[in-house]
C-alpha cells in the first residue's frame, strides 16, 4: 500500500497537468451534475468552497444556488485554534485570502454548525471505490464532519482522473464520503 504523501504528490500532479480545455469541459461536467442531483436541490444550506487553481470548481452551482435561494456557506480557517469554521457566503461579499492563499468570506458572523448544514461539497486529491478521500493532509473537514449524527450528506467534487482503483489508507477519523461527483459519473456509497 502507498503513503499518503504518495497518494497526494501523485493525484495532485494529475490534477495540476489537465490542460485548460479539458479541465474547462470537465468542470462544466460537474457543475451541470450538481445542478440536478435531487439532495442537492432539495437542500437549503449547502456548504462549499472556493477552489484552487487545481480543483474542480464549483462555482457555477454556487450561483445556481443563489439563484434557487439556498444558502451557501464556505470554510474558514481559524489559524489559532487549528481548525475550520463554515460561514454564509452572499454574492459580492467581501473575500480574504488565508494562509493557505484560498479565499474566504472577510466577515465570519453567520457560523454554521456541521448539524446545520444539510449538504457539504468537499474538495479532494483523490477518493477510492468505498468512498474513502485523500484531502491536502490538514484533517480540517475529518474534524468539522467528525460527529455522525450531526453529519450532512457529504459530496465529493473530483475529475475523474482522482479516483484510485485500490483502497485509499484511512484511518479512524477519517470521514467518508456519501457520494462523488465526476466529469463522468456520480458515484453513491453505502456504510
Amino acid at each position: 500500500m502507498t503513503n499518503q504523501p504518495t497518494l497526494r504528490a501523485r493525484y495532485r500532479s494529475l490534477r495540476q497537468h489537465l490542460d485548460a480545455p479539458s479541465r474547462s469541459r470537465k468542470t462544466q461536467r460537474i457543475n451541470q451534475r450538481l445542478e440536478d442531483l435531487a439532495v442537492l436541490t432539495n437542500s437549503q444550506r449547502i456548504a462549499a468552497y472556493l477552489a484552487s487553481p487545481e480543483e474542480a470548481s464549483v462555482d457555477a452551482f454556487i450561483k445556481l444556488a443563489w439563484h434557487r435561494l439556498q444558502s451557501i456557506f464556505l470554510p474558514c480557517i481559524d489559524d489559532e485554534r487549528g481548525h475550520m469554521t463554515f460561514t454564509q457566503y452572499h454574492p459580492d461579499a467581501p473575500l480574504k485570502k488565508n494562509r493557505f492563499g484560498l479565499l474566504e468570506p472577510a466577515d465570519r458572523t453567520d457560523i454554521a454548525q456541521a448539524s446545520d448544514l444539510n449538504c457539504a461539497l468537499v474538495p479532494l486529491v483523490a477518493f477510492d471505490g468505498q468512498g474513502n478521500r485523500l484531502g491536502m493532509g490538514g484533517g480540517y473537514y475529518d474534524r468539522f464532519f467528525a460527529e455522525p449524527t450531526e453529519r450532512p450528506t457529504l459530496i465529493g467534487i473530483a475529475f475523474s482522473e482522482q479516483q484510485t482503483t485500490a483502497p485509499l489508507p484511512c484511518e479512524q477519523w477519517d470521514v467518508p464520503l456519501d457520494m462523488v461527483v465526476t466529469d463522468t459519473t456520480i458515484e453513491k456509497f453505502t456504510r
